[in-house]
């Protein structure tokens, strides 16, 4: 352990690595704890130095009155020493702190582990070998089982553990049965002696399950204490290296910038707050205040679809599928809302938490239409990264379906006072000030938007008779107000066009509404728009300034953009860039991971020009931003494949990094170019930053072919089937059938697809053998050298 000799007396090893943006630290002793780093796995959460921890799903109070449950951290214990420096490592996903003897200094990492997610860990770790003297190092510890939610019971006790077991105290619906909870807390040592010239390690894991979790065993306290006494027999170097690897492989996509070290660690704590909140086995979006507080009671709201969940979409394409479950799961609740309402549908309350049912104190929540069509747009924007059209069929289209004929039943001018015009009345705006109006911008756009959508998903699925007969109708007449005198758009009908405009701004990015005016003055009324309400905007909301530097920089205005970057960028407080609410003072919500959410956004579908539609990924003038030399997405994903993006001062570079097993050849291609090149894995594909560089999966013709009987591989020029290709090797050859089991795990038998006389199997073994008459069934695939691309243009493809 080497302290700095100069400045601070803080590690070496955090020096450097602040210097690579990796760690972010301060000596400050008394720092706000408002302002102290974040800490979670997607399982569990907290605010370092908190006496809470908060678990995914778990909430606590009925109705309005829900929240997220607090739970006692098991976090309390720490040196009777004066904290000399802490550091946030978002590589490792560790709090370190540092404290000093004359002779000795010890490190306390802190951690919830990320392979383990019901695992939580402090490790001490105490350097005496500069001195020839023990130290008997004083622990201090304050941990309490108290909480305001959670009645806690101790159920076992020895010298080395407590394991404790309580249950919430009210469920956010009537009737439904209280959530358990169980933890066993290694118990610290009062005292531990360090012998002269050596070093001492102290490992204290905490274990944390729930009756929201499958347990592998017959009650929640059995599972948690098995668990903590596995831990405890393991070798220490392990628990930490597991948790180290998957860190590792979390971060392997994600936002890089050379030339700006301020702006690279306030790119990776923003990564980090929203993948300390989520993991792909949970089901559960992620709240405005992330999982490690209980900011807004850690609802979730539109802020999941609109600000964060499109990172998701980009970096982390399982989380975000994940994610989605939570509204999928929750239609149903969805369907009663809409009843309630006197309407058909799905109509998504504006704040939810376990159940899907509202749980606003606001009494004007209800009015707040637009969340249904949010979640609505997710949806679409994850079948258009994807492509995936048995999700569409499964998952996507009930809950797009039901959004629809939502909109459709609101939209109708059912009591006939706005002149027989279709129009969405008495609802609450983007801007909240501006309540019980009719014809929003924002509202009335993404419900367009829905209904769109249904009808598009409704013809890819095979179902166009599922199409609400006045969708049509809905979608041609509802207004996006237009001011022709002034050449803006109005916020709503008899609006007077002073208010924030966020929802005018939101048009331009995220939903991409198309215009419907001529092309010549398109720039000039985006311009319009921005200019005005921009004006208008006297707060400092973060939920504000990342939509308008995203609309500047797609009308090529750099200058203004620059601008409000910095404003937006002020909102990130303290040592640790702690995002809040609102930045002037540091008021509102902090960890405020919406506004982490809209700034990296800022990044990649601003100065990147990132934009998805139903056929393309595309990059429109990607340039850098200020004061950096190169911008770099890793990782990013498409169609089942992962693309390095690397874009400097006149130049994109596309490299595919990776691609799953059934994802289709991507092709790419430049706006100035005619020629279509497939992207190959390693290999640059060089462009001007100038103009649109598009991505699309490319159409193939594959055949069936037999590999040769007792072989273990494909012939060459050939690959293997997915499991579903095999499965469907039936219906192209008359006379085979499918094994019962068809999939196997058998190390003895060919990988992946092969066929024993008539008989279809499927190998998941990752290897398997070769086997005498057992017949490997592959595919020889050629990429289509004429592409159709959104029926715009039809040119050669070029293997490069």
């Amino acid at each position: 352990v080497e302290l700095s000799a100069d400045g601070p007396l803080v590690l070496v090893a955090w020096k450097r690595a602040s210097d690579a943006a990796h760690i972010l630290y301060t000596d400050d002793a008394k720092l706000d704890p408002s302002l102290m780093p974040s800490l979670g796995n997607g399982y569990m959460g907290m605010q370092f130095g908190s006496k809470w921890l908060f678990v995914s799903g778990l909430f606590s109070g009925r109705g309005e009155h829900s929240r997220r449950a607090r739970v006692p951290a098991p976090f309390g214990v720490r040196p009777r020493r004066p904290v000399m420096g802490t550091a946030l490592d978002v590589e490792s996903g560790m709090v370190e702190q540092v404290f000093r003897w004359p002779k000795a200094v010890a490190v306390q990492r802190t951690y919830f582990h990320r392979a383990w997610q019901h695992l939580a860990v402090v490790e001490i770790v105490v350097d005496n070998t500069g001195s020839g003297d023990p130290i008997e190092l004083q622990l201090d510890d304050d941990f309490s089982m108290e909480s305001e939610d959670i009645d806690f019971r101790i159920v076992s006790e020895d010298k080395h553990t407590t394991c404790i077991e309580g249950q919430t105290r009210e469920a956010e619906v009537a009737g439904e049965p209280a959530v358990g909870i169980a933890m066993c807390r290694s118990r610290p040592p009062a005292s531990m002696t360090v012998p002269a010239y050596s070093t001492t390690s102290l490992i204290l894991p905490s274990t944390v399950w729930t009756t929201l979790d499958p347990l592998p065993g017959p009650s929640v306290r059995q599972v948690v204490r098995a668990q903590h006494d596995l831990v405890r027999s393991m070798p220490e170097d392990d628990l930490q290296q597991l948790h180290v690897t998957a860190m590792q492989e979390l971060g392997e996509t994600g936002i890089e910038v050379e030339g700006n070290v301020e702006l690279s660690k306030l790119i990776n704590v923003s990564l980090w707050s929203i993948r300390a909140s989520i993991r792909e086995d949970r089901g559960m979006p992620i709240s405005p205040g992330g999982l490690v507080g209980d900011c807004y009671g850690g609802h979730t709201f539109w802020d999941a679809e609109q600000f964060i969940w499109p990172n998701l979409l980009m970096f982390h394409p399982g989380m975000a599928k994940d994610s989605l479950q939570y509204r999928f799961h929750r239609r149903h609740a969805a369907e009663d809302n809409a009843i309630l309402a006197g309407k058909a549908g799905m109509k998504f309350p504006w704040e939810s938490a376990a159940s899907g049912q509202e749980v606003s104190p606001w009494d004007q929540a209800a009015k707040e239409v637009h969340i249904s069509a949010d979640v609505s747009f997710a949806f679409w924007k994850y079948w258009q990264s994807s492509g995936d059209e048995q999700w569409l069929t499964d998952v996507g289209w009930p809950v797009l379906q039901g959004v629809a004929q939502y909109f459709a039943s609101v939209s109708v001018d059912a009591d006939g006072d706005t002149g027989g015009k279709i129009s969405i009345k008495d609802v609450m705006d983007v801007d909240e000030a501006a309540d019980l109006v009719t014809n929003s911008a924002y509202t009335n756009a993404v419900a367009k938007l829905a209904l769109h959508h249904a009808m598009k998903a409704s013809e890819l699925i095979g179902k166009p008779d599922a199409v609400g007969s006045n969708w049509t109708d809905i979608l041609r007449e509802l207004p996006v107000l237009f001011n022709e005198g002034t050449h803006l758009h109005s916020e709503y009908e008899s609006s007077d066009d002073l208010g924030t405009g966020l929802g005018v701004i939101m048009l331009q990015y995220p939903l991409d509404v198309p215009t419907i005016w001529p092309s010549d003055r398109e720039h000039e009324v985006r311009r319009n728009d921005l200019i005005h309400y921009a004006s208008q905007q006297v707060g400092d909301s973060t939920m504000y300034w990342w939509a308008v530097v995203i609309a500047w920089l797609s009308l090529g205005e750099v200058a203004p953009a620059s601008a409000v970057v910095t404003r937006l960028s002020e909102a990130a407080h303290g040592p640790f860039r702690t995002w809040v609410e609102g930045n002037v003072g540091g008021a509102g919500c902090h960890n405020f991971v919406t506004a982490a959410g809209g700034y990296l956004q800022v990044l990649w579908a601003g100065y990147a020009g990132v934009r998805l539609t139903d056929d393309a990924l595309t990059f429109h003038a990607p340039q850098v931003p200020p004061d950096t030399s190169k911008l770099v997405l890793r990782g990013l994903a498409y169609r089942g494949s992962q693309l390095k993006v690397s874009i400097t001062e006149g130049t994109i570079n596309l490299v595919l990094m990776s691609s799953g097993q059934d994802a289709a050849p991507l092709l790419v291609s430049h706006s100035t170019a005619a020629a279509w090149i497939q992207l190959e894995e390693g290999k640059d594909n060089a462009f001007p930053a100038g103009g649109t560089v598009r991505v699309i999966a490319a159409k193939q013709r594959c055949e069936f072919v037999a590999g040769e009987g007792g072989s273990n591989e494909c012939p060459g020029g050939s690959a293997p089937l997915s499991e579903a290709e095999c499965r469907a090797l039936p219906a192209h050859f008359a006379g085979t059938s499918l094994h019962d089991p068809f999939v196997g795990d058998n190390p003895g038998d060919p990988r992946g697809c092969f066929r024993f006389g008539a008989v279809v199997f499927y190998n998941a073994h990752p290897s398997g053998s070769p086997v005498a008459l057992h017949t490997p069934c592959c595919k020889a695939c050629e990429v289509s050298t004429s592409m159709e691309v959104g029926g715009e243009y039809q040119g050669s493809v070029v293997k490069k």
